[in-house]
């Protein structure tokens, strides 16, 4: 299994765009579940016109685990096709997700998973 810490440190490695991770990700993170999710929102940024700094936030409540993941680019808008991949990352594991942008240029994709999809 990977850590949300690994997989944030291996991307950020590839695509040279910094992680600013506000709550400590701890755990493993399940292939059906938060990974696939945090994987899709990543390959949607990384294919719109990539922010120098992406943030990375995952707080739990009584339903699960809320990630959410925000930039502040003001170049292009994601490709359809990589939001609908994210909307459907999030409905596989059986939450479910918002995508909003920014006023002045930036997005924020923030969605709850239950408890399940957590490892670790």
């Amino acid at each position: 299994m990977t850590t949300a810490q690994t997989l944030l440190a291996d991307w950020s490695e590839r695509t040279g765009i910094a992680v600013e991770v506000w709550t400590p990700l701890a755990g493993e993170l399940g292939t059906d579940g938060m990974g696939e999710a945090l994987g899709a929102i990543l390959a949607a940024v990384e294919e719109g016109a990539p922010p120098p700094v992406v943030c990375v936030a995952l707080t739990t409540g009584v339903r699960g685990a809320r990630l959410t993941v925000s930039h502040d680019d003001v170049g292009e808008s994601w490709p359809v096709d990589r939001l609908k991949a994210v909307k459907e990352a999030f409905r596989r594991a059986g939450g479910r997700v918002s995508v909003n942008g920014v006023a002045g240029g930036g997005l924020t994709v923030s969605g709850v998973l239950p408890w399940a999809v957590l490892k670790g």
